[in-house]
């Protein structure tokens, strides 16, 4: 028996794992996943507040298996949110929760303020008409250019020769391509390995596409600029097997497996691959964690939340 253990360790670990996991993890996951297609871009097109519905009707209809002496009061509330995104968008853009706040204690008729909501909300417009009012006031800040920065002084590697031949036709490699340890993307700084005073920080684990391909992730290596355009160098880890079948004995395998594997991707943890993109093709900074053999990466947007 311990021979077959010792014989069959990775078999016995992932399936031990998953069930470990939905016996607690899947529950809790239903939740954040409500939220994150609630106050992020139209990830699933038309079906997002949909999905995003349904994931949180699920999770009420088990409210008391999460929680047996929480009573939820707020539901209410929350049956709004499939609509609000529909005519508003992200949440996460509007005061719709402030607003909300500030509005039920007026109606709690506290004062005699019953009827105040509607003279709140035109206030509310007006103020909001008048701070976006375009600003003509010329200003001293130094406007930040997207581009490549922070040139690194080193030779010419075997790969970066193998890019030149296939970008330019020209004999003078070392005047046509010059490297660059940092890249300002849409107000984003990226980091390369060149880099060395990143910290603890992976701002160089990025996700990229390439040709119909938009969900590639890896390494930026370095970057560079040839012929007036600037490239970066990645390695590419490859997607090793979808998230959601880490759930499949899950109760709540289909309304995951709608949504989750666009925010979470499980990839090799070793880079056999190295592509080469022009800058433009980064899209995201990745949040990027170990679990077992594998890497675990999500997305990281600027434009919305990520809790």
């Amino acid at each position: 028996m311990l021979q077959q253990l010792e014989e069959e360790p990775e078999r016995l670990q992932m399936d031990f794992v998953p069930n470990q996991i939905t016996t607690d993890f899947e529950k809790a996951l239903v939740k954040p996943l409500r939220e994150q297609l609630f106050h992020g871009p139209r990830t699933l097109g038309d079906e997002t507040e949909i999905i995003a519905n349904e994931a949180m009707i699920n999770y009420y209809r088990d409210h008391q298996s999460f929680y047996a002496s929480i009573q939820n009061f707020v539901l209410h509330l929350h049956v709004h949110y499939a609509n609000q995104y529909r005519l508003h968008g992200s949440l996460s853009n509007l005061g719709t929760f402030g607003q909300e706040s500030l509005l039920g204690h007026f109606a709690k008729n506290r004062h005699g303020t019953h009827h105040f909501g509607e003279l709140i909300t035109n206030n509310y417009n007006v103020d909001f008409t008048i701070h976006n009012q375009p600003n003509s006031h010329s200003s001293s800040r130094t406007i930040e250019v997207d581009g490549l920065f922070d040139v690194h002084e080193s030779s010419i590697s075997g790969a970066l020769h193998e890019c030149h031949n296939a970008l330019c036709s020209c004999d003078k490699i070392d005047q046509c391509i010059s490297i660059y340890r940092r890249c300002r993307l849409k107000h984003m700084v990226y980091h390369s390995l060149l880099y060395r005073r990143r910290g603890s920080s992976v701002s160089y684990f990025v996700q990229y596409s390439k040709g119909h391909d938009d969900n590639l992730f890896g390494k930026i290596d370095l970057f560079f600029k040839c012929n007036n355009k600037n490239f970066a160098l990645i390695h590419n880890h490859r997607l090793k097997r979808l998230f959601t079948d880490y759930f499949l004995s899950s109760n709540y395998h289909d309304i995951l497996l709608k949504a989750l594997n666009v925010y979470f991707y499980v990839l090799h943890h070793t880079s056999t691959l190295t592509d080469v993109v022009t800058v433009d093709n980064i899209s995201n900074m990745c949040v990027v964690f170990t679990f077992n053999d594998s890497l675990v990466v999500t997305p990281l947007s600027s434009s919305y939340e990520h809790d």
